[in-house]
């Protein structure tokens, strides 16, 4: 047999009263059946007696249906909540909370019944590309769940224990935006040709991280011209992610294919060599120096005391030579590095688009 649905919307909502207000509606009522004593056990108050008749007429009656109110999960009777009503002089959304019981099931129906479907459930999604032709990478997502933090770890695979944390990622609710570094220019002089691969590992926390300063961090990089960088190993940072309560983790892999340069080599006394054959040439007449592969960043620092005395992206050959005489001309080809004095200089070539492991390109120049 087929029986009508009934609408969970339509039905009214069920309530029960709190603990707080059925002390006080009995209160009210040991108030009220004192002042009427010596007018016998019936209801002398018209207003509760009409709030309750013919559910009960007797003072004895109306102070047991108070005292078995307010059960927990359990709706209280319309007469109940009328009778609180009067005792308390409030409206009933004031001294009452829904119950469990407010939203029953559908009726039967004699079919199956069916399943309302839940509300969507948020997962921790992102975006990020498979490769990079820069050494950024621009990650987009979503969290898990609202009251969490997103923390970004990028690592080299070739190097699996050493783990580069990121800037905080900007955050909007469940949705988050970081800008990942998949390569730093303060770590150099590795000899890892590309394309490589970094994993980028993101967390999704209870509790924001902050990442450590590098002059608080052990395995900190300095490299003369930038910024220090932080590192971390596995174990620093699983213990740091499992303090603030791991919600969810995931990761990507990330194909690093900046370009680089190569070839570099450097003419002095018309003989021409590559970088490191030698790894240091001495002499007095300026020293050209040519690479291939686009645009390079070159430095020149003098040694002792590490004091860098050049350092700008050159599109093409540089000759470093002893200050002449200053001239009034303007300048034509390569680009000119003047120094006021003989002694140890160091030159290296970094590629614009710096990652973790460049190829180290070092020449050492003795001016006599």
């Amino acid at each position: 047999m087929y029986t009508r649905k009934v609408s969970a919307t339509s039905r009214p909502l069920r309530l029960s009263i709190t603990a707080e207000a059925k002390e006080r509606a009995l209160a009210a009522l040991k108030f009220r059946q004192e002042d009427a004593r010596g007018k016998g056990p019936l209801l002398a108050d018209e207003d509760l007696a009409k709030a309750v008749a013919p559910a009960s007429s007797t003072w004895d009656a109306l102070r047991l249906r108070l005292e078995r109110a307010g059960a927990p999960n359990k709706a209280d009777a319309p007469e109940t909540l009328a009778l609180v009503e009067v005792l308390l002089d409030q409206i009933r959304e004031a001294f009452t909370i829904p119950t469990a019981s407010s939203a029953r099931p559908p009726m039967h129906t004699g079919r199956p019944p069916s399943i309302a479907p839940a509300g969507p459930a948020l997962k921790f999604e992102i975006s990020c590309p498979t490769t990079s032709e820069d050494y950024r990478v621009v990650i987009v997502g979503q969290l898990p769940g609202h009251g969490l933090f997103p923390a970004v770890f990028v690592n080299p695979l070739h190097r699996p224990r050493r783990w580069y944390p990121q800037s905080k990622p900007i955050q909007t609710g469940v949705a988050f935006m970081c800008l990942a570094h998949v390569g730093r220019p303060a770590e150099l002089g590795q000899q890892q040709k590309r394309p490589f691969e970094c994993e980028v590992r993101l967390y999704a926390l209870r509790r924001p991280y902050t990442p450590p300063s590098p002059s608080s961090s052990s395995h900190a990089i300095w490299e003369r011209g930038y910024d220090p960088v932080a590192v971390v190993t596995t174990e620093e940072l699983e213990a740091d992610v499992n303090k603030l309560g791991v919600f969810d983790m995931t990761k990507r892999t990330v194909t690093c294919r900046t370009p680089e340069i190569g070839n570099a080599t450097f003419c002095a006394s018309g003989r021409s060599s590559p970088f490191g054959s030698p790894a240091e040439w001495s002499g007095n007449s300026p020293v050209k120096i040519d690479w291939q592969g686009g645009d390079a960043f070159v430095e020149v620092v003098r040694l002792p005391p590490n004091q860098m005395i050049f350092g700008e992206p050159l599109k093409r050959s540089v000759v470093l030579q002893v200050a002449p005489a200053p001239s009034r001309a303007k300048p034509t080809g390569p680009k000119v590095i003047s120094v006021m004095e003989p002694g140890l200089f160091r030159v290296r070539l970094y590629p614009l688009r710096r990652v973790f492991l460049d190829p180290l390109h070092e020449l050492w120049i003795n001016f006599t």
